[in-house]
């Protein structure tokens, strides 16, 4: 899976894209989902993953927190999201539907102000 920052180029950026993955890559990333979600983990870093290609030097950190933030930017990037326990299973239930062998599309899964999260098979939405 790619993991990749787009700042520009589309009415929909600035966005975090997460894309060209795998059945196995998708369903690892619902299952870290699903752990922060049951409080088993408290954050990874998605970039750290075996799973996980930064393409422009992009990082991102997944958090449990009290209280849902968005997606932001914290340094050049590096990116950060920090979405309560409750979120975060939500988040999971949007990653499943990419997680059939024959899925196809996308799903945003942070949108609103600021910057978006975007899960796509191909990169495209």
């Amino acid at each position: 899976m790619k993991l990749e920052f787009l700042a520009g180029g589309s009415p929909d950026c600035p966005l975090v894209r997460l894309f060209a993955f795998n059945d196995e890559e998708v369903l690892r990333l619902k299952s870290l989902l699903e752990s922060l979600s049951r409080g088993l983990i408290n954050s990874v870093a998605l970039h750290e993953q075996a799973e996980f290609e930064q393409m422009n030097a992009c990082r991102l950190y997944l958090r449990a927190g009290k209280s849902d933030e968005r997606l932001r930017q914290v340094a050049a990037g590096v990116f950060e999201y920090v979405l309560s326990k409750q979120a975060w299973d939500n988040m999971a239930g949007l990653v499943e539907p990419l997680c059939s062998p024959d899925a196809r599309g996308y799903q945003w899964l942070g949108t609103g102000l600021g910057i978006r999260l975007l899960l796509s098979r191909d990169g495209k939405w």
